[in-house]
């Protein structure tokens, strides 16, 4: 499987080889999970915001965000706020891994990838 964005091999069961891979392939297509006007002014919200806070304060953003999108799923846009908090879910993801030492890491990296064995079974 290739990256879906530089076409590099190097991925796994990955679909992008790189969080900017992922990003730059979504922000190519028009959508309201990750629109154009969040990247007025020559950067993204959310990259202004990682360069600008700790890893806690833009974890704590990204929960706020999940739990605002979780909760009002139901009452306003469903499919697509369950889509910005996955988002939002992977992105804290991401950063509280960032975090971990090298042992950590690969421990999780086995959870998940028993995990994406058990999905497709």
């Amino acid at each position: 499987m290739a990256c879906k964005e530089c076409k590099s091999t190097n991925l796994g069961e990955n679909e992008f080889c790189d969080e900017h891979c992922r990003r730059d392939y979504y922000s190519k297509k028009k959508d309201n999970i990750n629109p154009d006007h969040y990247k007025f002014g020559g950067i993204e919200t959310f990259d202004y915001l990682k360069a600008k806070l700790s890893p806690t304060q833009l974890a704590g953003f990204c929960k706020g965000n999940i739990i605002k999108y979780v909760s009002r799923a139901d009452h306003k846009n469903k499919v697509e706020d369950l889509l910005k908090c996955h988002w939002y879910l992977t992105s804290l993801i991401e950063i509280e891994y960032d975090v971990l030492d090298n042992n950590q890491k690969l421990k999780y990296e086995k959870k998940v990838r028993k995990m994406s064995e058990l999905k497709k079974s």
